[in-house]
């Protein structure tokens, strides 16, 4: 019995997926999708918001601002990546340290 419980939410939770047309959104562009994409809406990102930046790349855009070079490469990540896909008035909330003009310049150089 306690096999059968997991079992019927399975079953229940795929019906109800494809009836209710459940999208499923693929990350990494090696994945093969084929087999779900018979029952479900299968969506990709696109490829360039799914790579992180080059290091030497993001450095080079991030040099010239102080309040970068004290995060951690994870952190420097987030920003670059932020620099490439927040509007301007979402970067000026989420860094407030950061100038409005120094933000406009960096997503202007990325």
């Amino acid at each position: 019995m306690k096999k059968l419980i997991p079992l019927l939410f399975l079953v229940s939770f795929t019906t109800l997926a494809q009836n209710q047309g459940v999208q499923v959104q693929i990350v990494d562009q090696d994945i093969d999708s084929s087999s779900l994409e018979k029952s479900y809406a299968v969506k990709r990102s696109p490829k360039k918001n799914n790579v992180l930046p080059d290091r030497e790349l993001r450095d080079e855009v991030l040099k010239d601002i102080k309040a970068s070079q004290k995060r951690d490469e994870l952190q420097k990540d987030i920003f670059f990546m932020d620099l490439q896909r927040k509007s301007l008035p979402d970067l000026v909330k989420k860094y407030p340290q950061i100038k409005e003009a120094e933000l406009k310049f960096l997503k202007d150089k990325r």
